[in-house]
């Protein structure tokens, strides 16, 4: 039983760190505005439309 919850609350941690988007801007004069997204590896529980409101804000002409 303590397993289970222990999974649920994993679970449970995984969702909610997803579900924010944290932008940290560092200015290195190359320029151009360059974003860096990490840390998603494909799940299906990326708020996309968060995610795509924040590069249209920045508006960068390079995505890795």
């Amino acid at each position: 039983m303590k397993i289970l919850f222990l999974i649920l609350i994993f679970f449970i941690y995984e969702i909610y760190q997803l579900s924010f988007i944290k932008v940290k801007k560092i200015k290195i004069k190359l320029g151009f505005r360059a974003v860096q997204i990490s840390d998603y590896h494909n799940s299906p529980f990326i708020n996309l439309k968060l995610l795509n409101k924040k590069l249209k804000k920045i508006n960068p002409q390079i995505i890795f």
